[in-house]
């Protein structure tokens, strides 16, 4: 299932050549006032329509040649802007610590030896659906680079690799000519990667989150085997100012206020983790917000976190792999994929772009002449 891997050990490009893997780089933000964006850059997402059931199929693809970029935008708690936006493999570059997706670039500068100082950047440019606007801004993280050694070398089931420590997070972003969003906070930075399908690993659901508190992160990822006997994985990470990598496996989770959404997923009000012992300092509470992505198959949240005595505004997903892509579920996630190569969905701007004035952008899109039956492999 998940292993922990070290954050100096660039990740290995043959993953995008794998048959059925995939490769995703994360970064978010937050502030106290509950703003917030969530970046992902990928290859071979596994939550894109029609890629499990081509692999289930007999036809698992490359993750080279499903590229991708997505952004949730939130204002005070509550979701703004949505898009998921497919790109052609020649539109997108992959060089050490340089993105190109499209029309948007990233760059991470990993800064002195002494890991301090890192910055990652992620300057946007993205379509609106049904709008001749444009989504552009920059979105920076500053903070220590996050450092892990005694790791065994050797490919790894599932690669999870926190990049930075505590981050200072700044979004500045405009849609055409107004401006958008705007927040200064915490900023959260790791990948994903594996040779192996997601719902291949042998996990039947994990909750992931992270908070920042002062100059500390604090991480949880707890990961549920598929197996009646398996054995769960409960971590709790920590990365001090210095970028130095802290992990306690002696995890004992409590789970409580069990909800579940309209789409069929399992969530909790609270997750209680005790390390060691009941009287353990180091005890995390996490207290879950509805989620402000809610799907068939992935939730979000904003969480408030309790740990030695401070509360600090975190993020925190809820992922069961065996629900990706099924038949039931495929039409309502293909309506919010955008495609800068291939059709699109009639409906899309009911679900991707700001959440305002959807419908009068619905109709222009269907003005505009665009096909109006979505496609599952374009």
């Amino acid at each position: 299932m998940l292993q922990l891997d070290d954050p100096g050990r660039p990740l290995d490009a043959s993953t995008l050549d794998a048959p059925g893997g995939f490769a995703w780089w994360y970064l978010d933000a937050l502030d106290e006032a509950g703003n917030g964006a969530v970046c992902i850059w990928s290859y071979g997402l596994p939550f894109l329509p029609g890629l499990r059931a081509d692999r289930l199929a007999g036809d698992p693809r490359r993750p080279r040649l499903h590229p991708s970029l997505n952004l949730a935008l939130y204002r005070q708690g509550r979701p703004a802007w949505y898009s998921l936006l497919t790109l052609p493999p020649e539109r997108v570059t992959w060089d050490g610590l340089s993105w190109q997706f499209g029309d948007s670039t990233l760059h991470r500068d990993d800064g002195s030896r002494d890991g301090r100082g890192a910055t990652l950047t992620a300057d946007l440019d993205l379509p609106c659906p049904g709008s001749a606007e444009r989504l552009r801004g920059r979105i920076t993280l500053t903070g220590p680079r996050a450092t892990h050694t005694g790791i065994p070398e050797g490919p790894l089931a599932h690669a999870w690799t926190p990049l930075l420590g505590a981050a200072q997070a700044t979004v500045d972003l405009t849609l055409g000519d107004a401006p958008f969003l705007s927040l200064r906070g915490s900023g959260y930075h790791d990948r994903n990667a594996s040779h192996t399908a997601l719902d291949a690993l042998g996990i039947d659901h994990w909750t992931w989150g992270r908070a920042v508190f002062g100059d500390t992160l604090v991480i949880h990822y707890l990961t549920w085997p598929a197996e009646p006997d398996g054995v769960p994985v409960l971590v709790v990470v920590q990365v001090g100012a210095d970028g130095a990598v802290t992990v306690r496996e002696d995890v004992r989770a409590t789970l409580r206020g069990r909800r579940r959404s309209w789409m069929g997923m399992t969530w909790w009000r609270q997750v209680d983790l005790h390390l060691g012992g009941e009287g353990d300092a180091d005890a995390l509470s996490v207290q879950y917000d509805a989620p402000v992505d809610d799907g068939p198959f992935y939730l979000r949240c904003q969480t408030r976190v309790t740990w030695r005595g401070q509360q600090a505004r975190g993020w925190a997903e809820l992922c069961r792999p065996d629900r990706i892509d099924l038949p039931r579920h495929r039409p309502l996630v293909q309506m919010c994929v955008q495609r800068e190569q291939g059709r699109e969905s009639m409906w899309l701007p009911l679900f991707a772009g700001p959440h305002t004035r959807r419908l009068t952008r619905l109709l222009a899109h269907w003005r505009g002449g665009r096909p109006l039956l979505a496609e599952s492999n374009p």
